[in-house]
């Protein structure tokens, strides 16, 4: 029996030393991208599909850029309810697209696959580092930045956009039908 329960306890030890190595690297990626400060970049940009009044998620902002964004059509505009429904029903369509936690999966599991484990650690340590929390302060302006041209990009390009401008522009041909 001591035999039995040794040998058995020698094969337990050994499966749990070889854990996952996928698993193992999955979970040092999401760390890695925690540590770099990826969650606050995503999480502030979807803050603009929740919370877009002054963001370039906003129509309003749009118009103050440029009056002629819309046909003439201000926020005075009895149209103005119809521009905001559009534009709430396209930047819902983005958004659903963007998840936070979508993009951060992502990451971390091309982390996982591109970097070994030594690198991964090597990352890790330096993230934690005085060092690396400085250059991850530097990553995340950068990191929102490029969201933001990215999302302009996209956006442009997208079957929801060009049904959001199709909409836009049925409601500037009724402004100009009957301005109001």
């Amino acid at each position: 029996m001591r035999c039995f329960t040794f040998i058995f306890l020698t094969l337990l030890l050994s499966v749990s030393a070889y854990a996952d190595p996928a698993a193992e690297r999955l979970e040092m990626g999401r760390q890695l991208v925690e540590l770099m400060g990826y969650r606050e970049s995503y999480e502030r940009s979807g803050s603009m599909c929740t919370r877009p009044e002054g963001s370039n998620w906003d129509p309003k902002k749009l118009v103050e850029m440029n009056p002629n964004q819309l046909g003439g059509i201000t926020p005075k505009s009895v149209y103005w309810p119809r521009v905001e429904a559009a534009f709430k029903a396209y930047r819902l369509s983005l958004c659903r697209v963007w998840s936070a936690d979508s993009m951060l999966d992502f990451l971390a599991s091309n982390f996982a696959n591109r970097l070994s484990k030594q690198e991964l650690r090597a990352a890790i340590t330096f993230y934690s580092s005085l060092e690396g929390r400085s250059l991850q302060y530097v990553v995340i302006g950068l990191t929102q930045e490029t969201m933001m041209r990215m999302e302009s990009a996209v956006a442009v390009s997208s079957p929801a956009y060009k049904e959001y401008a199709s909409e836009l522009q049925r409601i500037a041909s009724d402004f100009q039908k009957n301005p109001k």
